[in-house]
């Protein structure tokens, strides 16, 4: 297929609406430039001799070549007879995409009017509209194309542009690119896993080219069986239906009458209260760093310790960690904003037992990472990878599922707080940016020297 060239190629923009008119022109150039983009106008036959042929009601109807119906004309829907009814006007289109007559639903102006005659009037007026212009060749899929960034489908590292009417994929394409503004990397990741999820079911439903509109809480509930099905925990199906709910909300309040009604409303759910990740007993610690270097995991042993001392967090902060980033002289570890959980640069002390471990690091080179795969590595190791280690080595040990490679980072606030470190020490030590933060998730504290580490944990 020929893609389209790069000057055709559009960024979400603020406040962006399925408008025909507003995108004619791109249209026009896909039409010329992608055959098989263009409209069905030319399959598209108001055939009196087929039309002849059929029954009662053929004035309604618009068949193809083949004798198929490809329109059914609109009509006027007055909210059962009451002036406070869903009053819109209805048709269907076929849609090349999944080979069914799709509705269309118009609801334009309808809600400032105030009596039946009013209403029946303008009722009357867009059905006139409509009828003329899809008589005329207007085709409600062609017309609303876009091309835009597909921020679902393609691999982290390489977004494509695509070509596509203004279906459902396309605004769940715009709720991520949105969110990639405004959030974190990891906090991007959770929504795009999950939105790529249910943008899998919608593809293997062929659901995917449907108007966001159609999807209903039916669907919804149909995919939530699907989910369930997989034995989540009760948690993980939560969040599943938290990030698609707040999809929808987010949608209804950029774009006026884009939706109803949010599906995921009518699915619920509860958050369960977890297993909460224990810390280690002066016990358990003097045990599992024995073992760890009695089995020759130095490297593991040194990284337990690493979180223990500075609450380096045990995922993207520790394994971005480079050797350029180990300061021997003032004995503190600089934790890039590349890697930090609050996009700060910051520096944290080290107490001296702990500087004294690192002593070697600096026959390495300053680019290469301090806890790659097997040790100091030139790459970086994958996402966990020390983290599902240490729990390979402390689960045939008898440690549960309480404890984890995390558990060193709430084992150091607790001792620091239990030896008498002023909150605001640890607060800052462990980078959060409130005290209310802090006093949920027992963190932080910035020691001015050494000296004053050594106070806090001892030799």
């Amino acid at each position: 297929m020929n893609r389209p060239d790069k000057k055709h190629k559009r960024q979400f923009s603020k406040n962006q609406s399925p408008n025909p008119a507003a995108h004619q022109s791109l249209s026009l150039r896909l039409n010329a430039e992608i055959p098989q983009y263009q409209s069905f106008q030319s399959c598209v036959s108001d055939n009196s001799d087929n039309s002849d042929k059929r029954a009662s009601g053929i004035a309604h109807v618009i068949y193809d070549n083949m004798g198929k119906i490809k329109i059914k004309l609109p009509k006027l829907y007055d909210g059962a007879g009451s002036v406070t009814g869903d009053w819109y006007i209805g048709f269907y289109c076929f849609n090349p995409a999944t080979g069914r007559l799709q509705r269309f639903k118009k609801t334009e102006g309808f809600l400032k009017l105030k009596t039946y005659e009013e209403k029946k009037s303008h009722g009357d007026s867009l059905v006139a509209k409509y009828t003329g212009m899809l008589r005329d060749g207007w085709d409600p899929f062609q017309n609303n194309r876009i091309i835009y960034q597909d921020q679902i489908s393609s691999p982290k590292e390489f977004v494509r542009s695509r070509e596509a009417h203004y279906n459902i994929e396309y605004y769940l394409n715009l709720f991520i690119f949105e969110k990639k503004k405004e959030l974190r990397d990891k906090s991007v990741y959770t929504y795009l896993a999950k939105i790529r999820k249910l943008n899998k079911w919608l593809e293997k439903k062929n659901l995917n080219n449907i108007s966001i509109e159609y999807f209903s809480a039916d669907h919804a509930q149909e995919f939530v069986s699907v989910i369930k099905a997989q034995r989540p925990h009760p948690n993980t199906l939560h969040s599943y239906i938290v990030t698609y709910r707040t999809a929808w909300n987010w949608l209804d309040e950029r774009f006026e009458n884009l939706i109803s009604k949010n599906p995921w409303n009518k699915i619920k759910s509860r958050k369960v209260k977890g297993t909460p990740q224990k810390p280690f007993s002066a016990e358990q610690r003097e045990f599992i760093l024995n073992h760890l270097l009695s089995i020759g995991e130095r490297h593991l042993w040194l990284a337990c310790l690493t979180i223990y001392y500075c609450y380096v967090r045990p995922g993207r902060e520790l394994h971005g960690l480079q050797v350029k980033h180990i300061d021997l002289i003032s004995n503190k570890i600089n934790i890039n904003r590349d890697i930090a959980k609050n996009k700060k640069s910051e520096a944290v002390n080290m107490p001296t037992h702990l500087a004294k471990c690192y002593k070697e690091i600096k026959q390495y080179n300053p680019e290469w990472f301090v806890f790659g795969i097997k040790g100091v590595a030139e790459k970086r190791c994958f996402k966990d990878y020390w983290s599902k280690r240490f729990t390979r080595v402390i689960r045939p040990l008898g440690f549960g599922q309480e404890y984890s490679m995390y558990s060193w980072k709430h084992t150091g606030n607790q001792v620091a707080h239990q030896n008498g470190m002023p909150l605001e020490k640890q607060r800052k030590l462990n980078r959060h940016h409130s005290l209310d933060e802090m006093q949920t998730y027992l963190a932080g504290l910035e020691i001015e020297n050494s000296e004053e580490m050594d106070k806090y944990f001892g030799n």
